[in-house]
């Protein structure tokens, strides 16, 4: 995989889930988020720890501390639906399965 753009999901009306989440942590939270965001999209993706999302391929989620970025790519373009909290991810990945979806459309 060579290197593609990164966006952050946003509605129509420009509204965006994992912005919004990215902005309410700490600096180095963030930062580290969207370095392994950075990388995969750079095509460093043996550098950063990441899975497909068994039952929603091919939505994959990038794997930072006790964070989960899900994603998928289409073309050159990483599409990021969703930020979460591990714990969080069950119902985030339900979201961004519909987001995605919208996308592919």
């Amino acid at each position: 995989m060579g290197g593609m753009e990164a966006r952050l999901y946003e509605t129509d009306t420009g509204r965006s889930q994992p912005r919004d989440f990215l902005d309410d942590l700490p600096v180095h939270e963030r930062a580290a988020i969207l370095d392994d965001i950075a990388d995969y999209a750079a095509g460093a993706s043996g550098a950063v720890s990441w899975k497909v999302i068994s039952g929603h391929a091919p939505m994959r989620e990038l794997r930072t501390w006790g964070f989960r970025s899900l994603f998928f790519v289409q073309g050159d373009v990483m599409h990021v639906l969703h930020v979460c909290r591990k714990q969080d991810q069950k119902r985030g990945i339900e979201q961004a399965a519909k987001r995605m979806k919208a996308l592919r459309q």
